[in-house]
């Protein structure tokens, strides 16, 4: 009998949704933005928020759209959240956010870390974390809570992010696998425990954060308010997933050494299995538990916020209107290899490109976007098969941009889909 499942990609900006089964393959999609604004904190301060009942709704809706799309009378596996996981919240012991969530988009919150946390512990957080301290992901929201509310953070019960609450409010059980738990910079990755140097100094008792359980557990069972929030069968299963990237390429195969995902969203990243732990962290990368105890770990570099970048050019020397990327492909298809000449780095200061064709500008911009992730990533492994995910993944002139970077032809398997299908398929195993 065919067996269903839903998985969702949480990501920056967007939730994206399939109801998929292993037979069949996607047979619906659905998605819907989020929304954020400038939240205070009771001295002033402020950051961007998150509302987390909003989060929660818009999610739900996309749940109810698939759940009608279920044949009567399936077999549901249930659900799993894929989540570009990094904003922080506080909840009392009823699940009830206390304050907008922190998204990872807030500036810098450098003077915060730098006084709770202290430049040497700073500097040594990639070795346990697994990922260097960022000054705008949870550590660092949490040390700005602690100087700017520290009543609000004393007084919470559960110290989580977003990813968390909104398993909470479907299950009623608090949880967090080993790969979303990662960018908090609170994990250790090798021990597979919260580091408790990094709660000591925020002040935090260890009881108050998630159970830590592997990627792909079940957490729990779709209560009666989870239920009717989302539109699906009381006491279906949902079990937690893993971080959006390693999420993606579990779904499109990428396993072992020589496989690489492109994955092209907000930032766009390359996700490389690696069976070495201490050569990833030695080169700087983001380090993912991804197949471990038993696989290799993941390898993440990225190019962050690289989609801000190309819109930014393409709407000063291409076009602003609304089918501003369709015309990027086609001025880039009619341009040679090598932009007669022209290249530049679009994650760099860009020179004044005035002068130059738009065909020209187009396929620059897309070798340079290429080049920059190729540089990144340096000679770490030797890529022998790559696929790739996200929106741009539908353009046939980006993959052919990459594979000629890369020397290695590009695929494209569940493409703009690729971490909701990955979730899918915790719930399928």
């Amino acid at each position: 009998m065919e067996k269903f499942a839903i998985g969702l990609d949480l990501g920056t900006s967007s939730v994206k949704a399939v109801l998929f089964s292993m037979e069949t393959g996607v047979i619906a999609k659905d998605s819907a933005d989020f929304t954020y604004a400038p939240a205070k904190l009771p001295d002033g301060s402020e950051y961007l928020g998150i509302n987390m009942e909003n989060f929660y709704r818009t999610i739900c809706s996309v749940l109810k759209n698939l759940a009608k799309k279920l044949p009567k009378d399936a077999d549901f596996g249930g659900i799993a959240m894929a989540s570009a996981s990094g904003n922080g919240v506080l909840c009392d012991k009823e699940g009830n956010a206390l304050i907008d969530a922190y998204s990872w988009l807030t500036p810098p919150m450098s003077e915060e870390s730098y006084a709770v946390f202290g430049e040497e512990f700073i500097s040594n957080v990639r070795e346990y974390a697994g990922w260097g301290f960022s000054l705008s992901f949870p550590a660092a929201q949490l040390a700005h809570l602690r100087v700017h509310a520290p009543e609000i953070l004393d007084s919470a019960d559960v110290v989580c992010m977003a990813t968390e609450y909104v398993l909470h409010r479907m299950t009623g059980v608090w949880g967090v696998d080993v790969s979303t738990a990662t960018p908090s910079r609170l994990f250790d990755q090798k021990k597979r425990v919260w580091n408790t140097e990094a709660l000591e100094k925020l002040g935090i008792s260890e009881h108050k954060l998630p159970k830590l359980l592997e990627s792909g557990d079940l957490l729990g069972k779709m209560t009666d308010d989870g239920a009717a929030d989302t539109g699906l069968p009381a006491g279906s299963c949902v079990y937690v997933g893993s971080f959006d990237h390693p999420t993606a390429a579990r779904a499109c195969n990428i396993e072992k050494e020589g496989d690489l995902l492109i994955s092209c969203g907000t930032s766009w990243v390359c996700f490389f299995p690696m069976n070495d732990r201490d050569k990833i962290v030695s080169h700087l990368l983001l380090t993912d538990p991804f197949l471990t105890p038993e696989g290799p770990w993941g390898a993440m570099c990225s190019l962050s916020r690289a989609s801000e970048r190309i819109k930014e050019i393409v709407d000063k020397y291409i076009s602003a209107d609304d089918n501003k990327f369709v015309l990027l492909d086609e001025l880039s298809a009619a341009a040679p290899s090598g932009a007669d000449g022209l290249s530049f780095n679009p994650m760099e200061e860009v020179p004044d490109l005035a002068a130059y064709s738009k065909q020209n500008i187009a396929r620059a911009l897309m070798e340079g976007v290429a080049n920059a992730l190729k540089t990144r990533m340096g000679d770490m492994v030797k890529i022998e098969r790559i696929t790739m995910c996200g929106g741009p993944s539908v353009s046939p002139v980006w993959r052919e941009v990459l594979s000629e970077t890369f020397g290695v032809p590009v695929n494209v398997t569940f493409g703009p889909h690729s971490g909701a299908v990955g979730a899918a398929m915790y719930a399928l195993k």
